[in-house]
Parts: structure tokens; C-alpha cells; sequence
């Protein structure tokens, strides 16, 4: 896993009927708090995950997402990487909370 990745989700049609063969990923990435890996850095992790998934990845942060429908993305993602926070006891705490209302 990347460094500074606390959480790793699916999001999009890859979770829906209509995901096809031309169908890209959405990947949803949550960095530890104050990690910062840059653009170059961003496009280099969707790479590698565009390789390992053979097919294009969409790679987003929650930065990226609008606040107007970020928590309606989250709670639909699918969870499949949650890290321990760093100075934190619980594993992927907040992103557990969050997907746990979903299902």
C-alpha cells in the first residue's frame, strides 16, 4: 500500500450493474492528516493501480470531492483498506464509521 494511505475504497458504476469491460475504477483515498504526496505523487499511485487492475483508474481524495455530495460518495464506497491511524488505537476508524452506516 502507498505510503501515507489510511484508507482505500471503491466507489462508482464498479459497484453497480452497469459497470462494463470500458468502465473505469474509482478508487477513494484517504491520506493520514497533513500528508502530502503532490500531484506527481497522485498520478504515480493511479498508475500503479491502473497496472494492477489492468484497466483505468480514477483515482480521487476527499479534498477533490464537492462537500455538496462528498458524504453521499463516502457512505456509498465500499471499503476494502482501512490502516491504524498513526496515534490512534482503532483501525480505520473513521472510514469504519462511515461505511458501516452504508450497509
Amino acid at each position: 500500500m502507498a505510503c501515507g494511505v489510511i484508507g482505500l475504497s471503491l466507489l462508482g458504476s464498479i459497484l453497480r450493474d452497469n459497470f462494463g469491460a470500458a468502465s473505469s475504477v474509482d478508487v477513494f483515498v484517504e491520506l493520514y492528516p497533513l500528508e502530502r504526496i503532490g500531484l506527481i505523487g497522485m498520478q504515480n499511485m493511479e498508475a500503479e493501480f491502473a497496472e494492477i487492475l489492468g484497466r483505468r483508474v480514477d483515482l480521487r481524495t476527499a479534498s477533490e470531492l464537492s462537500p455538496l455530495f462528498r458524504d453521499k460518495v463516502v457512505t456509498k464506497a465500499k471499503l476494502l483498506h482501512a490502516a491504524q491511524r498513526r496515534g490512534s488505537v482503532a483501525a480505520g476508524h473513521d472510514l469504519s464509521e462511515a461505511h458501516a452506516q452504508s450497509s
